[in-house]
């Protein structure tokens, strides 16, 4: 869903829009999904408020961006469960296509069956414990809380500090992950380029063919990390400890092919993030403002 800043309407307005837009599509996609469908919706659209709230942070009222984050947060969290279950099933799914024959017997099967029923149970549970109405009510909350936002900024002013810090926070946790290497590192990275990248979706007019280009890198960039957190979930959850329980000699092979795919997928980031955060924070800044004054001064 392309969440847009449009030439003509002040930024309070259009970020105040673009959050409308995006609570709405959350709505959306609780009636019409699978629940853990709409759980992965939920969590994309909450990405992208808090990476909307993070552009205008400067030109808000403090009150405002705690409560509008909070409630964010909040909502995150009665979602994790459900999330983490359907990433762990996807990511062990993706290691087999990757490295099983399709001749002999799966590997991981048993782990699979483990995965699959964990899933049913947290899907079961959304239903059980409420939470489809929890989100709702709690996505009509936050409709509320950003329909009151009233930047104390306009224009360029309004965004930049937020573009700046965005990119400068990126461009510490590539240099971190870089240098460090942790899985907490790559993370945190990871983050802060899902950031941009909503923040450069909302952007993308003002200079299409040039936004473009940075969004694709982000996009692929924001993807290579996840591909490899989603490893880290994985292979760190209880269900690879009973499965270890099981079958250590096969619960060691999945672990050494995580680590395998993992490293590849590091490398690949590290490499994007090397082009992408090229620049000083100062620079993109400057050249994302040029990118603007031309488009709001274009007929």
């Amino acid at each position: 869903m392309a969440l847009t800043l449009k030439r003509k309407e002040g930024v309070g307005k259009g970020l105040r829009r673009l959050a409308q837009r995006q609570i709405r599509a959350s709505q959306k996609a609780l009636k019409d999904c699978e629940k853990l469908d709409a759980v992965h919706e939920v969590r994309k659209g909450v990405k992208r408020l808090r990476a909307l709230l993070r552009l205008g942070r400067a030109a808000l009222r403090g009150s405002d961006y705690e409560q509008c984050m909070g409630d964010l947060r909040q909502l995150a969290r009665q979602l994790s469960a459900a999330r983490d279950a359907h990433v762990k099933l996807n990511a062990l799914r993706d290691l087999e296509a990757r490295f099983h024959d399709g001749k002999s017997r799966r590997p991981f099967g048993e782990f699979e069956e483990m995965l699959t029923a964990d899933c049913r149970k947290e899907q079961a549970g959304l239903e059980q414990e409420g939470t489809t109405g929890k989100t709702s009510r709690s996505l009509e909350a936050l409709a509320g809380d950003f329909s009151s936002l009233r930047p104390k900024r306009s224009g360029w002013k309004a965004i930049a500090p937020g573009v700046k810090r965005t990119y400068r926070n990126g461009r510490r946790r590539y240099l971190e992950a870089r240098h460090y290497g942790t899985a907490e590192d790559f993370h945190e990275w990871r983050k802060r380029v899902k950031d941009l990248l909503y923040q450069a979706g909302m952007l993308c007019k003002v200079r299409p063919k040039d936004m473009a280009a940075i969004e694709n890198e982000l996009k692929t960039l924001g993807e290579t990390l996840g591909d490899a957190h989603d490893l880290v979930i994985l292979t760190e959850c209880e269900a690879m400890n009973r499965f270890t329980g099981r079958d250590g000699k096969a619960a060691h092979a999945l672990g050494a092919l995580a680590d395998s795919r993992q490293q590849k997928l590091r490398s690949r980031a590290l490499a994007i993030g090397g082009r992408l955060y090229a620049e000083k924070p100062s620079v993109f800044c400057r050249r994302l403002n040029r990118f603007w004054r031309e488009w709001r001064k274009s007929s």
